[in-house]
Parts: C-alpha cells; structure tokens; sequence
C-alpha cells in the first residue's frame, strides 16, 4: 500500500545534498575521539523524476528520524555499548553504522526493495 502525502512532512532541502557527513564520539583505549561517517545520497535529476521516483528513493537518503536517533545515540552510547542492535528499515544504514563505533557487540542493519 501507498503511504499518503503529507506536504512537508518527509522532505528538506538537506536530503537532496551529494553527502551527508555525522561525528560520533568512540572511546577506545586511547581515550575519547571522533569519527566521521560520511554517506553518499542518491539523486534524482529533475523534480518530475522526484515526484515519480520519491517511492524507489528512500533508502539513498539519510532521513530526518535517523539524524534523531543519532543525536541520542552520540549523548548516551550505553544504549547500545556491548548489546546486539537490530535496525528495520535501515535505509542507508548510518544509524548502524553508528551503533557499531559507538560499542555495539553485533549490528543486524535490514531493509527492503520489493523490485
């Protein structure tokens, strides 16, 4: 089933970016540093090719939801520090990708294209 539209809702302008770039703490035994995560989004050329392609699109960009949780995640990393961490949905996978540098004992990151 088609989701419905909400105006807005789903889009800005910095989804639509060649590169989205993320820094997470990671302590190691040198102590605390930082690592860069950098993601390269799709794109799609013209605004009719958006509007048809918006569909088959979503897992080359970094959503607004995933910037969320990356933001908890890089404040309190004991949330997923040495547990098995399990994303649906993972589109890109940077949310994965971060729980794996943040401490995460196994990262299971899935996500479908029915085509």
């Amino acid at each position: 089933s088609k989701e419905r539209e909400i105006q807005g809702a789903y889009r800005n302008q910095c989804m639509d970016v060649p590169e989205r770039r993320f820094q997470i703490p990671r302590n190691n035994k040198d102590g605390e540093s930082l690592v860069e995560i950098v993601i390269r989004q799709g794109s799609i050329a013209s605004e009719s090719d958006r509007k048809s392609s918006d569909e088959q699109a979503t897992g080359v960009r970094v959503w607004n939801s995933a910037i969320s949780l990356l933001r908890i995640l890089a404040l309190d990393p004991f949330l997923v520090e040495n547990k098995v961490v399990v994303e649906l949905g993972a589109g890109s996978g940077v949310v994965s990708v971060a729980a794996h540098y943040l401490g995460a004992s196994q990262v299971i990151a899935t996500d479908s294209n029915p085509e």
